[in-house]
This record gives C-alpha cells, structure tokens and sequence, in this order.
C-alpha cells in the first residue's frame, strides 16, 4: 500500500441499489467514510470507528430518494484523505 490505508474501487460501477466499498488498512486506525453528491452535500456516513488492520468492505445502500448521477465516497484516517467516485444509475 502507498499509505498506510487503501480505498478500494466501488463495485458495481455504475451501480443501481447496491454499492461494495471496499478498503485496506496496514494497522488498526479510527476511519471515516463518508458519502457526498456532486456538489459537496454530505449524504451518508457509512463508517465512523476504529476498524483492525486488513481488509474490509462497506455496503453503500442509498435511499429512495438519490438521485440518478455521481457521488463521491471519501475515507479518513487521521489528517489522510482519499476520494473515489461512483454513479448511480436509476
């Protein structure tokens, strides 16, 4: 791993009720993965805790109401923060 923590590719993707997010971690840390649309509204927090080291996957289920279109999945470990993308097609 280039950090001491990966983001993983979300699968499906595009995705239409189900999104695998998927993330490494080299030692046991507090992560934050958190969901915002395109214009930066926060959407969904899906992790905020202390995960062990190794591999791990979150499931991201979006409400009735998301719309169609790009959201972006970003994961914190303490100031390190990586983005990945994922569509969601209706």
């Amino acid at each position: 791993m280039a950090h001491n923590f990966e983001l993983g590719s979300v699968y499906p993707n595009p995705f239409n009720s189900t999104a695998r997010i998927p993330f490494e971690l080299a030692s046991d840390a507090k992560v934050k993965i958190e969901v915002f649309d395109v214009t930066g509204r926060h959407v969904a927090t899906l992790a905020d805790g202390r995960f062990t080291a190794g591999k791990h996957e979150l499931l991201y289920q979006p409400d009735k109401t998301a719309a169609s279109g790009v959201y972006f999945i970003a994961m914190q470990t303490g100031t390190r923060r990586l983005l990945t993308k994922a569509m969601l097609l209706k």
